[in-house]
């Protein structure tokens, strides 16, 4: 296979600065380098795409296609705010251990629906205080299910419904159920 045979230029102005050019015909790319006295950009141009790199004294500018980084450890830091932002799905995946921390608060939105679940292992949800509220229907389920404190437990509602399919136990050192109206049925029922 015959190499492409290219043409190469470097052009020199008091105004424009340097530009580098190499223009492949048979592939159809042309390599440009531009320093201007105030950007530095760098352009590959293809026939239906185009990525380019412009250096300023403040910024450096990348855009491409697809871009690509590999390397064996990867370290990002900004001193102020850091924006990740995608117009179509984002992934973030670890072989390992995924760690996100924040030395102030965290706050997670969706559109949708938000999922949180693990194939084996717990998950732990754990705080000062934790509030778990919906707007609409909200359920709890597990096998078994427990919830215990320490302390008091509240639960409260316009209308409060326990049923068991099968055996049922309310038990305490003291035991009251109270109401305006209290009834106690069964086909056998025991007191005492």
């Amino acid at each position: 296979m015959t190499a492409s045979t290219l043409v190469c230029r470097v052009e020199l102005s008091k105004t424009d600065g340097v530009t580098i050019t190499v223009t492949n015909d048979t592939d159809g790319i042309t390599q440009t380098f531009v320093l201007d006295g105030k950007t530095i950009t760098a352009t590959c141009k293809g026939k239906e795409e185009t990525s380019t790199i412009v250096q300023a004294p403040e910024s450096i500018t990348m855009k491409c296609k697809d871009f690509k980084l590999t390397a064996e450890t990867v370290a990002v830091e900004s001193t102020k705010a850091t924006t990740h932002k995608s117009g179509d799905a984002f992934s973030v995946k670890s072989t390992k251990d995924l760690k996100l921390d924040s030395d102030a608060g965290v706050t997670a939105t969706a559109g949708g629906d938000v999922k949180v679940s693990t194939s084996s292992g717990k998950v732990n949800i754990s705080g000062n205080q934790v509030a778990v509220a919906a707007t609409a229907k909200a359920d709890i389920s597990g096998k078994p299910l427990n919830l215990s404190s320490d302390m008091k437990t509240d639960i409260s509602g316009s209308m409060v419904s326990v049923a068991s399919q099968g055996t049922m136990d309310i038990e305490g050192q003291m035991t009251t159920v109270k109401g305006q109206i209290t009834n106690v049925q069964g086909s056998l029922v025991n007191l005492g």
